[in-house]
């Protein structure tokens, strides 16, 4: 394959990444990863073999005190969705990140959580996908 730029790329094109409007965690019980005590939990489930993951995690806690953070909700994925969701602005795509919870979640719940998905979807400019 082979070409020729015909006019100049935008050299700060590829400089930083999306931006984000809104980011929301769920969990039943959030660490506060503002605090050493935090840290340092959130590191522990990190496997002693698993030196890459580690790393990443390292360098996520490095910038903890940015402020980017995102907002917490305590809760249940299943109880708090829907809400998270309605509050969202109209015609943002909005992903729904998850990476173990809903394996854990009985059928019922599970259901619920799609079906809020489903609805969040639908009557409103802006679209809901699941990723994890």
């Amino acid at each position: 394959m082979g070409g020729e730029e015909r006019r100049p790329s935008r050299r700060d094109c590829c400089e930083s990444g999306p931006g984000s409007g809104r980011r929301v965690g769920i969990d039943v019980s959030p660490v506060d990863v503002t605090t050493d005590e935090g840290a340092l939990l959130l590191k522990s489930f990190v496997w002693a073999d698993q030196r890459e993951r580690g790393s990443i995690c390292s360098s996520g806690l490095s910038q903890r005190f940015a402020k980017n953070l995102p907002s917490s909700s305590r809760g249940d994925i299943a109880g708090e969705l829907p809400g998270v969701l309605a509050d969202r602005r109209d015609g943002s795509l909005t992903v729904v990140w998850q990476t173990a919870v809903l394996g854990y979640l009985p059928e019922e719940d599970r259901e619920h959580v799609y079906a809020s998905a489903r609805r969040g979807r639908s009557g409103r400019a802006a679209r809901v996908d699941f990723g994890g």
